[in-house]
């Protein structure tokens, strides 16, 4: 019996000290991603850190950060579109789309 508790206890500890070196060789590579502000960068730290087996904040983070980039660059697209337009036919869609600029 005390053997199971010395088998898990040591199991345990490898497993928690694996988890942790995952843990912390993803940090660079979020905070690089994250400081690029490109999209296709996130994305493929994202899935880096998707392999790791706990979320980290700065995972959480990265997220939202490509959530906001991704809104941003439909919400510009769509500025860019309703500019070419005439403003007094688009006014209640372009006062929409600023508001949804305001929020991000």
């Amino acid at each position: 019996e005390r053997v199971v508790f010395f088998l898990q206890r040591v199991s345990r500890g490898f497993i928690a000290r694996c988890l942790y070196r995952r843990m912390r060789a993803i940090v660079p590579v979020l905070e690089a991603a994250l400081k690029s502000r490109n999209t296709d960068t996130l994305k493929a730290a994202l899935a880096k850190a998707d392999a790791v087996g706990f979320e980290l904040k700065l995972t959480k983070d990265a997220r939202w950060m490509l959530h906001v980039f991704e809104e941003e660059e439909r919400v510009e697209k769509l500025l860019r579109e309703l500019l070419n337009d005439d403003p007094a036919e688009m006014f209640g869609t372009l006062a929409e789309t600023l508001q949804v600029c305001e929020e991000i």
